[in-house]
């Protein structure tokens, strides 16, 4: 429980550093409700949504592969860190 807790991104989310999360709507494997009490966390601590984006692909699972849409968000993520 220890290790887990340590590792979670929900009790450090002020410490995160700059983040995209891309996840699918529909996976099943790390299911979108994580990413929705990741944002939910995020916004209650008043961390500066500048420093993250959470995209979440409705009809998609995991491993969602459009190379396009992932690249051009990781191309703007970078560029705004500049």
């Amino acid at each position: 429980r220890k290790r887990i807790i340590a590792s979670s991104s929900y009790y450090f989310a002020d410490n995160l550093p700059p983040f995209d999360v891309h996840q699918g709507g529909v996976d099943e494997l790390n299911t979108a409700w994580h990413a929705n009490v990741l944002e939910n966390r995020l916004q209650e601590i008043g961390r500066d949504s500048s420093t993250y984006n959470i995209f979440i692909y409705e009809d998609k699972g995991h491993g969602y592969d459009d190379d396009r849409v992932v690249c051009e968000s990781l191309g703007k993520f970078i560029l705004n860190r500049r």
